[in-house]
């Protein structure tokens, strides 16, 4: 304070608090603390529960996709598929097959929580929901992956 020559109406320990405060969330960025909301995919691609196995097919081959969020008209989720568990059933709507597995996360998870969730060879994909179950976004391998990289990169 007295480096700058003029007197500022702040106390010394509130300053001190706050430089610790900015400290600390640098401190966090640095270490990589990433939150779900910050890599999660938010462009979706879904099949309501009420659409055609078919459709599904569509959609996942079109898009390339191995997941496919099963979302109804208010956006809540309520299961995913697989090509795998759609490709062979026709005439059968969504909501009669059975639903993959997959993690859910809220989008204030850490990314350092989704590492075990889909490093365990079960599911590559995590879906983010919000407190109503609504789908926010996804999050897969491959998403984790490149933050990974990208932080590496910033470390050099």
């Amino acid at each position: 304070m007295a480096q700058l020559g003029t007197p500022l109406d702040v106390e010394q320990a509130d300053l001190i608090a706050l430089f610790r405060h900015v400290e600390e969330a640098a401190h966090r960025r640095l270490r990589g603390e990433i939150f779900c909301a910050e890599i999660m995919s938010r462009d979706l691609v879904t099949i309501h529960p009420d659409d055609s196995s078919e459709l599904a097919v569509e959609r996942l081959r079109e898009h390339a996709l191995r997941v496919l969020p099963i979302v109804d008209e208010h956006g809540v989720l309520h299961g995913a598929l697989d090509l795998a568990t759609a490709a062979g059933t026709r005439g059968i709507k969504i909501r009669e097959l059975p639903s993959i597995s997959f993690e859910l996360v809220q989008q204030d998870t850490p990314i350092s929580g989704l590492f075990p969730l889909l490093s365990r060879g079960h599911v590559r994909e995590a879906l983010v929901v919000d407190g109503e179950s609504k789908l926010l976004g996804i999050i897969t391998q491959t998403d984790l992956l490149a933050i990974v990289g990208r932080v590496q990169l910033a470390r050099r």
